[in-house]
């Protein structure tokens, strides 16, 4: 028969979330309903993903990121918190105190400690030497609060074999429980029922615990290592071998501090700010992992895998594990039960690597009695080495040489709607959820008047009843109606652009939403699936090309009370734009009261706007074609009409082109107005003469003068008198 063995505690941190266990999914699917019921709900199974655990003699705590405690292995004096007695070899619900969740657990020997998130520390378990620090020493199979000093609330918790430490917010730390061999550290050696203070060395404080069998250790704020209580095989490392009743300094070597440690039955770990670990203590089955097999009074290097540092250590009985920078686990020491885990029963006087599961990653360990635990990357808990009491956790009480997944079979029992089960599918006589296989389970929902409803799915773990999941508005039940929908804008966008048409919709159920497009006008349509939101609610034309211009599209909504079809909506695509060009126009001469016209031709797209101006100045400056009251644009502005006056010879005028991709300004064009020839056609020819000045205009290299009566036809520039039936040349 085995007797009782000093265990180490070690608590590993991780993140948690309140509220309920972690579900796949997260809300029932689907979330809606007719409020006649007859809809077929999916809800996702419960998922347990531990992010702390610890090991005790021979039995195992972790919390979930649910915000739950469970625990598993021997029971008998309540050591799983679940209030009872029985061993359990699956993992069971902690009965935590009505809203509460533990941020931190801690496994001594036989008996639990937690730190809740309302402040308070308790525990549960065996009590023959006070250590749940009750004042009492009664054992309880449910949390109880530690007497904790007023106004202090502890931040960190280690469990041993029969004592307790914590660190206290208010720097102090304090301890509990067996005392026999100064393990409180309060410089006594009587049992204490509550919390007392831990004799701390002047002006330091511990930032980290760790209770062993007997002993405990300490990191200081400075640094240093300290240690206390019994040290027959130099467990406390300070070379003595003597028992100390309050904390004494480690002999570490010079110039190392530390960042880890854990107490074992008989030995110590730490983790040294060089990257390399140190072990004391008894060294019989080769715990230190120094290779020699000899107790050692003060710290002594592990051998190292090559290459590799370790981040985490925990002291077991008589054996060790470690979690290294390379990603592996590795063990050592006592290997009867298989704890090492290298798949032997042979001690292991150095580190060996623990034969991880392919494809899992450890992330923290704990080692226990002779049991270790893990929690993988992948959430899952495993175990391996001493089963006698189902401290695996894996359904058995055989002993394991290589982890095993702890474990967490779950099952729903029921589905609540408002407090109305729903039914089993194919069944309405049952109300026992299906088991879909693919981490769904499914029933039919009842009728309920419409509205919004809580479900709370009841479900067990390993068999055991737990605390059931609340969705919160998790359903809502309607009244059905036939779907209505918004009609879609037109829309006009350049080519290359994208077009976005929108519609809305009600109804009950909500109605799904299709579209459709038309190419003639609306004769004929054909489904349109490209582009269309998850929703169905918008319709994206991601690049527009000129021969979508005059596309239709439309919607309709449908659900299992009709259908509903939007009018059409019609894209308009226009050409990409380019900067206008124009030409120029031309000078006109034109006599007083004839009309000039100037003409041009533009470019661009789109079709440029075109209009004239007029310069009165020369050039100097231009204004509108209308300060020229006699001059007339065509009605696409390519020809300008201009009736020739006094007023407006030698006007300027030019023309502008203007779209939206810029403007194009034409050179200017001259106005010459010429006034027309006047003569005397009176009786008196008998002198054959012209009797008025005439003002010849023009240039040509032989000009002629022809006179047919009294009208003259002049070329050239001269004053001339002629008989009227003279020809003449005239001189330049």
């Amino acid at each position: 028969m085995r007797t009782k063995r000093a265990i180490a505690a070690v608590t590993t941190a991780g993140a948690m979330v309140l509220g309920g266990v972690g579900v796949a999914g997260a809300v029932p699917t689907p979330d809606r309903g007719p409020d006649t019921g007859g809809t077929t709900v999916m809800v996702s199974t419960p998922e347990i993903a531990f992010t702390s655990i610890s090991a005790g003699g021979t039995h195992s705590l972790a919390i979930a990121d649910s915000g739950k405690t469970y625990a598993w292995g021997m029971n008998a004096y309540g050591s799983l918190g679940d209030g009872g007695t029985i061993d359990q070899s699956t993992p069971v619900e902690v009965v935590a105190p009505s809203g509460v969740a533990f941020t931190s657990v801690s496994a001594g020997y036989a008996h639990s400690l937690a730190i809740g998130d309302n402040g308070k520390t308790y525990a549960w378990g065996a009590n023959w030497n006070g250590q749940l620090g009750d004042g009492s020493t009664v054992d309880q199979s449910t949390p109880v609060e530690v007497d904790m000093p007023d106004g202090v609330s502890f931040t960190s918790v280690s469990a041993g074999t029969g004592h307790s430490l914590a660190i206290g917010d208010d720097g102090k730390t304090y301890g509990w429980g067996f005392n026999q061999g100064g393990q409180v550290g309060d410089g006594t050696v009587e049992a204490r029922f509550t919390p007392v203070e831990v004799a701390l060395p002047e002006g330091v404080s511990f930032t980290s615990v760790s209770a062993g069998g007997t002993h405990s250790v300490a990191i200081g704020d400075n640094g240093k290592l300290y240690a206390w209580g019994l040290n027959w095989n130099g467990q406390l490392g300070d070379g003595s071998g003597f028992p100390q009743y309050a904390p004494v300094e480690v002999a570490v070597p010079s110039g190392v501090a530390f960042k880890g440690v854990s107490a074992g039955n008989g030995h110590s770990l730490a983790l040294g700010s060089d990257g390399k670990t140190y072990a004391w203590g008894t060294n019989t089955y080769g715990a230190l992992g120094d290779s020699s097999g000899l107790n050692q009074h003060t710290p002594v290097e592990v051998v190292l895998p090559t290459g590799v540092a370790f981040t985490s250590v925990s002291a077991g009985i008589a054996y060790s594990v470690a979690v290294g920078d390379d990603g592996k686990v590795y063990a050592w020491g006592m290997n009867y039960y298989g704890q090492v885990g290298d798949s032997t029963n042979v001690d292991r006087w150095i580190p060996v690597e623990v034969a991880v599961p392919a494809g899992v990653t450890f992330t923290s360990v704990a080692a226990g009695d002779g049991h270790s635990l893990a929690i993988g990357g992948d959430g899952k808990a495993y175990a391996w080495g001493w089963n006698q009491a189902g401290q695996l956790g894996d359904g058995t009480v055989s002993d394991r040489p290589t982890p095993v997944e702890v474990v967490s079979e779950v099952a729903l029992t029921g589905i609540m709607f408002d407090g109305l089960a729903g039914t089993t599918p194919g069944d309405p006589e049952s109300t026992i959820p299906v088991d879909n296989g693919d981490g769904t389970w499914s029933v039919v929902t009842p009728t309920h008047e419409a509205g919004t409803v809580d479900v709370v799915v009841s479900w067990t773990l390993n068999g055991i009843a737990q605390t059931p999941i609340t969705y919160p508005g998790g359903f809502t039940y309607y009244t059905p109606a036939a779907p209505t929908i918004t009609n879609p804008a037109d829309q006009t966008v350049t080519e290359g652009d994208p077009a976005e048409f929108t519609v809305t919709t009600s109804g009950e159920p909500a109605p799904v939403v299709t579209w459709e497009a038309s190419r003639d006008g609306g004769q004929t349509w054909a489904p349109v699936t490209e582009g269309v939101s998850s929703d169905g609610l918008t319709l994206m034309v991601a690049s527009s090309v000129l021969a979508d211009s005059g596309t239709q599209y439309r919607a309709t909504a449908a659900n299992s009370q009709g259908e509903a079809t939007s009018a059409p909506a019609t894209l308009t695509v226009n050409p990409i734009p380019l900067a206008p060009t124009i030409t120029d126009p031309t000078d006109q001469v034109v006599t007083l009261g004839d009309s000039a016209e100037f003409t041009i031709t533009a470019g661009g797209t789109p079709t440029p706007e075109v209009v004239w101006e007029v310069s009165r100045n020369g050039g100097t400056t231009w204004e509108a074609i209308s300060a020229d009251p006699d001059a007339t644009p065509s009605s696409n502005g390519w020809a300008l009409t201009v009736v020739g006056t006094p007023t407006n010879n030698g006007y300027l005028y030019r023309a502008i082109a203007t779209n939206s991709a810029g403007q194009a300004t034409s050179a200017p064009a001259k106005l010459t107005v010429t006034t027309p020839i006047s003569g005397s056609n009176g009786p008196d020819q008998t002198n054959n003469e012209v009797t008025k000045e005439l003002a010849v205009t023009g240039i040509h290299p032989n000009p002629l003068l022809w006179i047919a009566g009294l009208t003259a036809l002049i070329l050239g520039t001269g004053l001339i008198t002629a008989n009227r039936t003279a020809k003449h040349h005239l001189n330049q």
